[in-house]
């Protein structure tokens, strides 16, 4: 078990606590369950939320498993409280060390920002991994989002995205990768490129390109544009 303390506008206090058991009968390799704690306050004593977290990853083979995560949560937004609720089921399968394939399930009660009440949120995606070669790694991914005024009740929106990755790898030191993002309810799109190189075990530098762009009016706009280095 563990806690942590962050000092900056508010204090969070994490307790995260798990146990993991080894299996040998019925072809599971190990059955892991968890339980975490979050608690966010201000300086005053407010709280922002809290929330515990229920979490259970099954191991059903070396390439194949499966996660189950409950998360009840109680969250302070514009004066009030909102009790919030939800669940998200996953699998990830890895038939060989270069192809691998995944998708999650979530819905539940979550706060709608925008018009603050809460409603129901349902989200699902799928994702590819595939190692063409060694030093390659492509990794497409496509995810659906929806939010409801309750339930069963009138749909607020609607949203896809697309997302990608590429990895390049020169040597073990030093690589290149890109990543776009397409979102198709609110027309943004982010693409950025990044190549990092670890010249000694802990330190790395950084140089990246970040763009973001807009086509609601029908027509792609640049509305952003970033390079940065960095060494850490």
């Amino acid at each position: 078990m563990d806690s942590d303390f962050t000092p900056f506008s508010h204090r969070l206090v994490k307790i995260y606590s798990s146990y993991q058991w080894q299996i040998n009968k019925h072809s599971l390799r190990w059955i892991q369950p968890s339980i975490s704690y979050y608690r966010g306050v201000i300086y005053g004593g407010k709280l922002l939320y809290e929330s515990i977290s229920s979490y259970l990853n099954v191991s059903l083979t070396n390439n194949l498993s499966c996660d189950f995560e409950i998360d009840p949560k109680r969250e302070l937004w514009n004066g009030k409280y909102y009790n919030e609720f939800t669940y998200q089921v996953s699998f990830d399968a890895n038939p060989t060390g270069y192809f691998g394939i995944g998708s999650s399930f979530s819905e539940g009660k979550t706060i709608n920002y925008q018009h603050d009440f809460l409603g129901w949120n349902r989200e699902f995606s799928f994702w590819l991994n595939w190692k063409p070669r060694s030093s390659i790694e492509i990794a497409p991914e496509i995810a659906h989002g929806s939010q409801y005024r309750s339930h069963n009740g009138e749909r607020l929106f609607n949203q896809w995205i697309g997302l990608g990755r590429i990895s390049y790898f020169f040597t073990r030191d030093l690589y290149l990768k890109f990543f776009l993002q397409g979102n198709g309810y609110s027309h943004y799109h982010v693409g950025n490129a990044l190549l990092a190189y670890t010249f000694k075990p802990g330190s790395t530098f950084y140089i990246a390109y970040n763009s973001g762009w807009d086509n609601t009016a029908g027509n792609f706009k640049k509305e952003t544009q970033v390079i940065f280095a960095k060494i850490s």
